[in-house]
């Protein structure tokens, strides 16, 4: 079977590899976080399949970090090339990060 790679499956197959190599997780533990099969993780780390919205946040919560740190620490931007780009990149870097603490606030709102 064939599987239309995006984006999305690269995003999601290097937090694979984050969480292996830097977290110390293995597949079976990851799979087990978000209560699906190790076969769905491996495709995941293939890149053959991607997390949901909802996996992704599970996988936050349970390391206990806000789910724009966790992406920015799997994936780092690659260095930019203009000073344009390297611009945008802070900025999107700096918008995520405000977005974990706005969402962390309401977390704590809501408890």
């Amino acid at each position: 079977m064939r599987h239309r790679r995006s984006n999305a499956n690269d995003i999601s197959g290097d937090l694979v590899r984050y969480l292996v190599s830097k977290r110390g997780l293995t597949q079976g533990e990851i799979a087990s976080i978000l209560q699906v099969d190790k076969s769905f993780i491996s495709r995941v780390h293939k890149a053959e399949r991607d997390f949901s919205p909802n996996q992704l946040g599970r996988l936050a919560d349970h390391l206990k970090v806000p789910l724009g740190a966790l992406l920015i620490a799997a994936r780092p931007p690659s260095k930019p090339r203009t000073p344009e780009t390297k611009q945008i990149v802070e900025l999107c870097e700096r918008l995520m990060l405000q977005a974990d603490k706005i969402t962390e606030a309401l977390k704590l709102k809501r408890a």
